[in-house]
């Protein structure tokens, strides 16, 4: 009878695997840089994930056992049943769901950590690459040109900053914890590589996230059994050439001026007390009451018009549409017409008036999902994120190659808070990848592979 574990493999095993690695490896390197490349990574995925169905077949006991798995699913699942009761279904930014490839693809490799980690940490040193040569002027950025923010081919760099840190923090354990110095080189310039890419993204949550990412995986390292005694050069190299980088911020991209801007953007909408609401000039009296609902004073526009303060506007609209829809939500696609019909409810010292409050992207995963799909989307959301840093942080005890995972996935969920991760397939992927890559390589019951952990 089965148990669930994994059979001998047979010929029509035999033949996909080396056609999955190959896509899956064209895949990770692709997707990390942007533009046409992500386009690309994302149909050599789909092509990796029909590849993987063989394996998948032989181990769906183990993956339909799987909470994090399921609920994943049930999330995106939502997501689509979700545009039946929308007021704007056309409107509905659903592209994050092409993550769900990346379940199947990740299947094959969940015993070969090292293997995908190298092929993602490669495509995010070519996303440096490019940022570096975008900086110099040798390139010209798509769609922003000139270079305003090294992003590389994508976009919108905290994004790139994403894919960056991420790979940073999984390629750092990698340089201390392989046994050959050929490959602990390479892997050094690889994670060296993502630091500059974090850098040059000029995004301060992903410093921060970075850097104390970076503590975190050095301290699990020092504190793991997978730690051979007495060897302490390749961590203090890793560390030190880390850090190093990440310290240019400070002096290169004066982060003294970043960090007292992000202090007086906080000081501004928590001490500024808001302006009485005056009508306009010549305005009747019949208008006038109108005329004070619906224009604030400038002193309250002002007091959340900064990246910060409009997070925070966002964040207190999403509460307050979650009130007003708390089970299912206004569906998907109904972020900015939700936003724009709050704003004509909201007194004018919650920043009704803002230039670009009314968005489809409240740049918050939490916010996006309580507005489109209520307190039950939020739960799943929730579940996952618990569910996923809690086998992250395991996987680590028992696979030292994964001891960086659990700051990984934690820092990605920090960033989500500030950023709307799964509104794109560019973001959601990784998603899917580091949720893959936290469950347990083999059942209970499953016979130790030949090779991997």
């Amino acid at each position: 009878m089965d148990t669930g574990t994994i059979p001998d493999c047979g010929i029509l095993r035999r033949f996909a695997r080396p056609v999955h690695r190959l896509l899956l490896v064209a895949a990770l390197v692709s997707l990390p840089m942007g533009g046409f490349t992500d386009q690309f990574g994302l149909f050599c995925l789909g092509l990796a994930a029909g590849a993987a169905i063989p394996e998948c077949l032989a181990r769906w006991r183990f993956l339909v056992t799987r909470p994090t798995v399921l609920l994943w699913i049930a999330w995106w699942i939502l997501a689509f049943v979700s545009v039946a009761w929308s007021p704007d279904p056309t409107h509905a930014h659903q592209q994050g769901a092409w993550a769900l490839l990346a379940v199947p693809a990740m299947v094959p490799v969940i015993t070969q950590p090292r293997w995908w980690m190298c092929g993602l940490a490669a495509g995010v040193a070519g996303q440096a690459i490019i940022q570096i040569l975008g900086w110099a002027g040798w390139i010209e950025g798509t769609p922003r040109q000139p270079f305003r923010v090294a992003s590389g081919l994508y976009h919108y760099a905290p994004n790139v900053a994403l894919w960056a840190f991420t790979s940073m923090l999984l390629t750092s354990v990698l340089v201390v914890s392989l046994q050959m110095r050929t490959w602990r080189i390479v892997m050094l310039v690889l994670a060296a590589a993502a630091a500059v890419g974090v850098v040059m993204t000029l995004n301060r949550s992903s410093w921060v996230i970075a850097s104390g990412g970076l503590v975190a995986v050095a301290i699990r390292w020092a504190c793991s059994s997978h730690r051979p005694k007495g060897r302490w050069v390749w961590p203090m190299i890793t560390t030190l050439l880390l850090s190093g980088i990440l310290s240019t911020s400070f002096v290169r991209f004066t982060m003294d001026r970043r960090i007292e801007r992000s202090y007086h953007e906080v000081e501004t909408f928590v001490e500024t007390p808001p302006a009485a609401s005056r009508p306009l000039p010549n305005a009747s009296a019949a208008t006038a009451e109108i005329t004070t609902t619906t224009r604030p004073p400038v002193a309250d526009i002002n007091r959340f018009d900064s990246s910060s303060g409009k997070r925070v506007i966002w964040w207190h609209a999403g509460w307050e549409l979650l009130k007003d829809r708390p089970f299912i939500g206004h569906g998907a696609g109904s972020i900015r017409r939700s936003l724009a019909m709050k704003e004509a409810e909201m007194p004018s010292q919650w920043g009704a008036g803002v230039p670009d409050f009314i968005t489809w992207n409240p740049h918050a995963s939490l916010v996006a999902t309580a507005i489109e799909q209520g307190g039950l989307g939020v739960l799943l959301l929730l579940a996952i994120a618990i569910g996923v840093a809690i086998g992250a942080w395991r996987r680590g005890r028992t696979c030292a190659a994964l001891i960086g995972l659990g700051p990984a996935w934690i820092g990605l969920l920090l960033f989500s808070f500030t950023h709307a991760v799964l509104l794109e397939f560019y973001t959601s992927v990784l998603v899917s990848i580091l949720l893959m890559a936290s469950l347990p390589s083999r059942p209970a019951s499953m016979p130790s592979p030949s090779q991997g952990d």
